[in-house]
């Protein structure tokens, strides 16, 4: 129930760690099934580190068609929120290996943080990891 209180805060990094929590925490099916719904309407959160943590949770979950957040954000003008979506990606392992056309392209990302984890990423998708 902290969670989902939390959900309704003001500030983006309560709700980025409530995201985080609630994804963490929810094991069960029937429980996820039921927190779909919220977490799909934060995909439209205008936090993007909301929108990457509830996708990544959606995508743990199941639901592959949060990837297009993921793979939207990767264009993202700045680092760090390019930086936090290709993390997730990282997190989601074989899960992201619909995303891989586009984490090849990060390989060439301005920011060599980006370039490092696409690198990761591809290794270990295409098996050499």
């Amino acid at each position: 129930p902290i969670y989902l209180q939390a959900l309704e805060d003001d500030e983006p990094s309560v709700r980025h760690w409530a995201v985080v929590g609630i994804c963490a925490s929810v094991k069960s099916p029937e429980k996820q099934a039921q927190l779909r719904p919220l977490l799909r309407s934060l995909l439209k959160d205008p936090s993007p580190t909301v929108r990457i943590a509830a996708a990544q949770g959606l995508c743990d979950w199941g639901e592959s068609d949060a990837l297009t957040v993921l793979i939207n954000e990767l264009q993202h003008p700045e680092e760090f929120v390019r930086l936090y979506a290709i993390n997730a990606l990282r997190h989601l392992g074989e899960k992201a290996r619909p995303a891989l056309p586009l984490v090849q392209a990060a390989t060439k990302d301005p920011s060599g943080y980006v370039q490092r984890v696409a690198r990761t990423i591809v290794k270990k998708l295409e098996g050499q990891q």
